[in-house]
């Protein structure tokens, strides 16, 4: 779920929204270059827009003006008015016919951008000159109204754009519209109608999936595929597309954010409108991975994702730390890319994904283990006790106004066998309640994960503040001071991707401990979905089959002991091709080969042939044979490969569920050990434990992802939780969403 502002939130919650906005990038356009453009030198005309060209709104009525052969009389110009307020957007003008230049700057710092895209106008300048902080770049005989370079520009603050010949002759200089980048940008404006359609598999049991299907108008003839102009000659299949959903706050302000970024698949046109459909990253993902290997000494899941990701030259991914723990030993069978993440992530408790700015993501999907440490302990304390709900014992201490004749403590044994106090602090507060040395306890979770509430619950002597601080792989998330304290607290905060929490407490009671006796994280979501004013009908509910038990096939692989033919072929070899690459079904190791005459003697002996050959390179599950000196003509010769075949012993893992219904046989290659299997075993079965699924049909919300967890409303259930699966969202000025999800159970 991407992370709104309250006033977000708030405002989508209304019963009459406001105006929501859409913009689709295609190309590489830098987002914070064009967000913090500003004209920042430059004379210009009275009636130039000098906002408008840098946010790409386009130029539909241009003013006639005494320029050389720049007016025309066929009624597509339009005369300037008397009044200011009334005039069109016409674009940044420059006021002299000579020297004509335009500087743009960034309320940033540098950037790095790929290109420009520019429209200059009927009359566009044929020489000129683009100037930056770092270079100067002179570009000649220009012939296009809509100039592109996919020059890069680094380290850029301003750029200075000087015109020193028009096309049109004396005329001034303009700048329509300008993109940071290289593509078109298509607006609420010019779109007609889309429908944005996300799929994942919670359990990684089938690949995610994002479909983006994309209409706009077309009367201008901008898309015609013979037009020489058209933006279509500047797309290409696979070129980068970004999708930004802007939404009308209650004060007039927008607030933007990126909704997808994915490629382009196809397009078509016609006189009036073109189509667009784009896809997501994973679908060309299709090359296949057949590098596995056997790892006697394991392999973590994270090197072994990175390893296929850089196989597959994908170099914008996150890849969940917590997978540096995990270890697997089984080498993955040759299969797609994709596939073989998908692999790695269902063998992780992870879902593979691609997030909002296109990054393939491999994340941790499971409530983790939570360990808690302290320093700061008194003898009879037990910080390892928060973390269940046990009811807590206090002993009567000498404390300040701590100790109680109502029979609800207890004196301290004569030994050291104490009872259950859960936490209490080695350190007592002096006079004015501080600490010479802060109590401090840390928590750390098995993997990151998200909570919005933390539940504490003190002893008779409560701090009277403390400081609550967030981590992710060591990295500050946020700090936050809590200064009104009471005995039964529930914190109320965005904990957001958190694998480490610290609780510090700067001021008690005078002359008193802190004492702490349960500490729960709350809810992973807080988003709701009510009947009203969300949903436009109830919930489609569905029944689905129970599962009676989940079975999960652990495979043992064991050296093989005897050796083998693994491959026996007659090839041609010859110097323009003297290595060839042969794949096995398999698992396979010590592979060695030899090279023979075709036809064997007499006798049926194979013949030693005087061209030898030898294993280059190798996995489980393929070969690469090179021949040492291959003749110059061609030749036939028998190349027979040698190995051994791995031994598979494999057991299978029960976990029933109920007392009748289907068996769900789970096969993951990667799984060899009791741990994976035992780990992966109960976190399917939290899965098929949910026999409900539920459609609806809503208003709509953007920052919704799919894999999100969400409370639904329901009149039987209080709190119901549901965990979306599969997400649509249409536009068409105004949005409507469509959601199918799967009842979550705990």
């Amino acid at each position: 779920m991407y992370q709104t502002s309250k006033a977000y939130r708030a405002s989508m919650k209304k019963l009459i929204r406001n105006k929501s906005y859409l913009r689709v990038n295609l190309g590489v356009i830098s987002q914070e270059a064009q967000k913090t453009a500003y004209v920042s030198d430059g004379s210009f005309t009275h009636y130039s827009n000098l906002k408008n060209p840098l946010e790409n709104v386009e130029v539909t009525r241009p003013y006639a003006t005494f320029e050389q052969n720049y007016s025309r009389v066929d009624g597509s110009m339009y005369f300037i008015p008397r009044t200011a307020q009334n005039y069109y957007n016409a674009g940044i003008i420059t006021k002299s016919l000579s020297d004509k230049y335009i500087k743009i700057s960034f309320k940033t710092l540098s950037l790095e951008i790929k290109g420009l895209t520019i429209d200059f106008g009927f009359s566009f300048p044929i020489d000129f000159t683009i100037e930056t902080n770092n270079e100067t770049v002179t570009f000649t005989d220009n012939d296009k109204q809509k100039f592109v370079t996919d020059h890069a520009f680094h380290g850029v603050n301003y750029f200075i754009f000087r015109a020193s010949k028009m096309s049109g002759g004396a005329t001034r200089f303009r700048i329509q519209s300008i993109l940071f980048g290289i593509g078109i940008s298509l607006d609420t404006d010019k779109i007609m109608k889309s429908s944005l359609k996300s799929y994942i598999s919670p359990v990684a049991e089938s690949l995610p999936t994002i479909d983006f299907n994309l209409t706009v108008a077309n009367y201008d003839g901008e898309f015609d595929i013979e037009n020489k102009d058209s933006a279509i000659n500047f797309m290409e299949i696979g070129q980068d597309v970004q999708i930004y959903h802007s939404y009308t706050l209650d004060d007039g302000e927008l607030e933007e954010f990126q909704v997808a970024s994915i490629v382009l698949k196809s397009w078509d046109a016609d006189d009036t409108e073109a189509n667009f459909v784009m896809v997501d990253k994973f679908n060309y993902m299709d090359d296949r991975y057949y590098k596995g290997v056997y790892y006697p000494n394991g392999m973590s899941l994270y090197n072994l994702a990175e390893e296929v990701l850089i196989d597959a030259k994908v170099s914008e991914y996150w890849i969940d730390p917590y997978l540096k723990t995990v270890t697997v030993y089984n080498p993955i069978p040759i299969c797609t890319h994709r596939e073989a993440l998908q692999y790695i992530a269902n063998a992780g408790r992870c879902v593979l994904n691609q997030n909002r700015e296109g990054k393939i993501i491999i994340k941790s999907s499971f409530i983790p283990d939570v360990s808690v440490f302290s320093d700061n302990v008194a003898e009879f304390g037990n910080v390892q006790a928060i973390l269940s709900d046990e009811s807590k014992r206090e002993y009567a201490t000498f404390e300040q106004n701590f100790s109680k004749t109502n029979r609800t403590q207890y004196f301290f044994p004569r030994n050291a066998n104490y009872m259950n106090t859960g936490y209490v602090s080695e350190s007592f507060s002096d006079a004015n309640g501080n600490f010479s040395m802060n109590p401090v306890i840390r928590f750390t979770m098995e993997a990151a994960f998200t909570f919005y509430s933390l539940l504490l619950r003190f002893g008779t002597a409560y701090p009277e503040a403390f400081t609550i601080r967030t981590y992710n792989n060591g990295t500050l998330n946020g700090t936050h001071v809590i200064a009104e304290t009471e005995q039964n607290m529930i914190i109320n905060l965005d904990f957001i991707n958190v694998n480490s929490l610290e609780i510090e407490f700067t001021k008690a009671r005078p002359h008193n401990r802190v004492y702490l006796e349960y500490v729960e994280f709350g809810d992973e979501t807080n988003y709701h979905i009510m009947y009203h004013p969300d949903l436009y009908k109830t919930p489609k509910g569905r029944q689905l089959e129970k599962v009676k038990e989940v079975q999960i096939l652990r495979s043992i692989l064991t050296y093989g002991k005897n050796q083998i033919e693994l491959n026996n072929e007659v090839i041609q070899i010859s110097q323009s091709q003297n290595s060839f690459m042969f794949e096995f079904g398999n698992a396979v190791h010590g592979l060695t080969c030899g090279v023979y005459e075709v036809e064997p003697d007499s006798s049926g002996n194979s013949i030693i042939s005087s061209y030898t050959a030898s294993v280059t390179e190798s996995g489980s599950y393929y070969c690469v044979v090179t021949f040492n000196s291959p003749p110059v003509n061609p030749v036939n010769v028998r190349l027979v490969i040698y190995g051994y075949e791995f031994m598979v012993a494999t057991s299978t893992h029960k976990f029933a569920l109920n007392s009748t219904g289907k068996t769900e046989k789970w096969t993951n290659p990667l799984i060899s050990t009791n741990v994976l299997a035992n780990d992966l075993g109960e976190w399917m079965s939290k899965y098929y434990a949910s026999d409900r699924d539920y459609e609806l049909d809503y208003r709509g919300d953007p920052s919704l992802d799919v894999n999100d967890l969400v409370f639904l409303e329901n009149k039987y259930v209080d709190d119901m939780q549901v965990r979306i699966y599969e997400h649509t969202i249409d536009f068409n000025g105004a949005l409507r969403g469509a959601i199918k999800a799967r009842r979550e159970v705990n």
